[in-house]
């Protein structure tokens, strides 16, 4: 299963009676689209390592 379905069949979003897409900016939904695109073709920065970047910069002084 993509990432894509796996987000989208979240019982917090399948739950859901609104769908905030249609509320957003176009150019929000232009951005969110790449992303997963971006995501889907493995371009994606692990958790893990943002995470240690974030405690690199902030938590280390």
């Amino acid at each position: 299963m993509s990432l894509t379905m796996e987000i989208e069949n979240t019982p917090l979003l399948a739950g859901s009676k609104q769908d905030f897409w249609n509320e957003i900016p176009k150019e929000v939904k232009q951005a969110i689209n790449e992303a997963k695109e971006e995501l889907e073709r493995g371009e994606g920065i692990p958790h893990s390592e943002v995470m240690a970047e974030i405690r690199k910069r902030f938590l280390d002084f």
